[in-house]
């Protein structure tokens, strides 16, 4: 058995065609490093619905694990980490696609350094908190509207503040990343009974990745160069919603939607997550 276990997660509520885009990447793009392979099958109603899947895998030997459609993506990822003892796992969400030859060994590399306790394809400063404090254009939407927006907008500031820190909040994103299973069954987690529930778990006061560096340990960003960029450094790894995310590894699909975007909402979605710092560029 090796010591890495790549976990990926297929929805039934998704459908086929997020699955094949993943498998394609992942059959392609060579790992550069051993590793098992864990599906988690999550929603669907019996084994027989997933014989299409187990039919594209079909000479790829893998482990399997059922799961109901609870607890969104991080719930199942927990359970795998204490069902299965590998040393390391690496997860990756219902939309990932693998971008670059060598990618499993490029986050291992930094994974097994000393004093990092997470590595992850993407990384971002967005806050929800700062994002609320941004108004809206009052022309696109009835006058109304507007000032409904303005009044809960007094609101809602006030609670988001409680649950997320202000720009810049640096945490790693949990469509893709890598942590050992020592570090994992340390961390601290809530009932994921709703999005919001899974939002302050990936960048709220308590995320995974304050959670890991309050362990001592360190919150890379690794991308296609092998560089391992610390959170200060994220906004030049051009990996999340920078110029033209040339230096991705894994894609999914926040980072496939910025691709596709045209220039005034790449200039937005980047903002958001860069603050004075983003770059789009003009080859869209």
């Amino acid at each position: 058995m090796s010591e890495i276990c790549v976990v990926h997660l297929v929805r039934a509520s998704n459908g086929a065609e997020p699955f094949r885009r993943f498998w394609e990447s992942y059959a392609g793009m060579p790992a550069g490093i051993t590793h098992d392979l864990v599906i988690i099958y999550k929603g669907f109603s019996s084994r027989e619905d997933v014989q299409e899947y187990e039919e594209i895998m079909a000479d790829c030997p893998h482990r399997i694990l059922y799961l109901s459609d609870a607890g969104f993506d991080i719930g199942p990822y927990f359970k795998a980490a204490m069902d299965f003892d590998y040393r390391f796992f690496f997860f990756l969400n219902s939309y990932s696609v693998v971008q670059g030859e060598g990618w499993l060994r490029t986050f291992y590399d930094h994974m097994s350094r000393p004093g990092v306790g997470l590595v992850g394809a993407t990384g971002s400063w967005q806050s929800m908190y700062a994002d609320a404090l941004v108004p809206p254009a009052s022309g696109k939407q009835p006058l109304w509207k507007y000032y409904l927006y303005k009044l809960a907008g007094r609101i809602r500031p006030w609670f988001l503040l409680r649950f997320f820190p202000p720009f810049p909040n640096y945490h790693i994103r949990t469509n893709a990343f890598m942590i050992s299973r020592n570090v994992m069954l340390q961390i601290r987690r809530k009932p994921f009974w709703c999005k919001f529930s899974v939002w302050a778990f990936e960048s709220g006061w308590d995320s995974l990745t304050r959670q890991v560096v309050n362990l001592g340990l360190k919150a890379l960003v690794v991308g296609k160069d092998g560089h391992g960029y610390r959170a200060e450094e994220w906004d030049k790894s051009y990996t999340y919603k920078q110029r033209n995310q040339e230096n991705l590894l894994i894609a999914d699909n926040q980072t496939i939607r910025f691709r596709d975007s045209d220039f005034e909402e790449k200039q937005l979605l980047s903002g958001k997550a860069w603050g004075d710092r983003a770059l789009v560029s003009s080859d869209v």
